[in-house]
């Protein structure tokens, strides 16, 4: 499916980055260059080599990189990756309070603009241990940090030569478990400068068809090869990252509720009372539902029986299915059919 138009109703707070190498691309690091995409890499690992850059693949280049230590992978991949400056159209992305921020990325993009701006920021590799309470905002890099990586530690802290990237499969990290939670709840999830080529990602965006609805691949990219490759994952916004920054300003940021007892969905229970069995509905109850509609709601979660409410489970199944593949839910009937008391057997 295409569409060039990022949904109304989908808001910052709500929604999760996802950064590739595009992103990143016209960035500056310490060498005063662009950082290189994944094609780019394979050239700066074939040269020291004396390789032709087609013959092998990165991953191969790596490893044999490594086992010439004289040439210190560590240190090309510092340089290449530690960022010095960024354009002010990836400030303005990254200067918006998203959900979450994930990347394959090795570089430090996000932490050198939040450092920039005096911000605090949470910042987590595929090998650190997940805290019981994931901040808003949070930063993931999936395949390593140049950053967070030790002189001597490439092959082991970075996803990038053949047994890191077998290990991966294998050793499945609990970010990729955090990565399929924060999809499923969502506004949305963008993928900047992504091309798909590492395929336990495309194999995660796949395991909840429902996700394609809300997954959108920025890209200029009008091969259509590319573009048919996409599609079965999500939405197309046929546009440079640059035009997604102005038009992330007029997304929504929606605030977050400040006291939970205004969240009408949701309902408190004590420990102590509501574990107890009430009385079955009285005659009053009974009388003033059935003569002015007025019920109380309270009452619902404690009585297992029809006697009060009929509970209509097929119906709330219903409903419950359809919510999964729908932002909207209409409840529709003649007046005094019970629609109020339908949305809090719902809720």
């Amino acid at each position: 499916m295409t569409d060039h138009q990022i949904p109304q109703e989908v808001t910052v707070r709500g929604s999760v980055l996802f950064l590739g190498s595009g992103f990143s691309r016209s960035a500056k690091n310490i060498r005063n260059e662009n950082l290189p995409t994944g094609q780019e890499l394979e050239k700066k690992f074939a040269d020291p080599l004396g390789v032709e850059q087609n013959k092998y693949n990165l991953r191969t280049l790596a490893d044999e990189l490594i086992s010439h230590p004289s040439l210190n992978l560590y240190q090309i991949l510092y340089e290449l990756y530690t960022v010095r400056e960024l354009q002010s159209y990836q400030s303005d992305i990254l200067n918006l309070p998203w959900k979450r921020i994930y990347t394959t990325n090795y570089d430090d993009a996000v932490e050198f603009f939040c450092a920039q701006n005096n911000r605090e920021v949470s910042v987590f590799t595929h090998d650190d241990d997940k805290p019981r309470k994931l901040k808003d905002g949070s930063v993931i890099h999936l395949h390593g940090s140049i950053r967070k990586t030790k002189e001597g530690g490439v092959s082991e802290e970075l996803v990038l030569n053949e047994q890191s990237y077998v290990r991966q499969h294998f050793d499945q990290s609990l970010w990729y478990e955090e990565f399929i939670r924060d999809l499923r709840f969502c506004d949305a999830c963008f993928f900047l400068g992504y091309s798909l080529s590492d395929y336990h990602i495309s194999s995660l965006l796949m395991q909840n068809p429902v996700v394609c609805n809300k997954t959108y691949f920025v890209t200029h990219d009008t091969d259509p090869v590319y573009l048919n490759r996409v599609k079965p994952y999500g939405s197309i916004l046929p546009f440079e990252i640059e035009e997604f920054a102005k038009r992330c300003r007029n997304m929504p940021i929606s605030i977050s509720p400040s006291n939970p007892y205004m969240l009408k969905a949701f309902q408190y229970l004590d420990p102590n009372k509501d574990r107890k069995t009430l009385a079955p509905p009285t005659a009053n109850e009974i009388l003033s539902l059935v003569t002015y509609g007025s019920f109380n709601h309270r009452r619902l979660s404690t009585l297992s029986s029809g006697e009060y409410v009929v509970p209509r489970q097929q119906l709330v199944d219903d409903a419950i299915r359809s919510l999964s593949n729908a932002r909207c839910l209409l409840i529709h009937s003649r007046l005094g059919n019970g629609k109020t008391i339908f949305l809090y057997v719902l809720s």
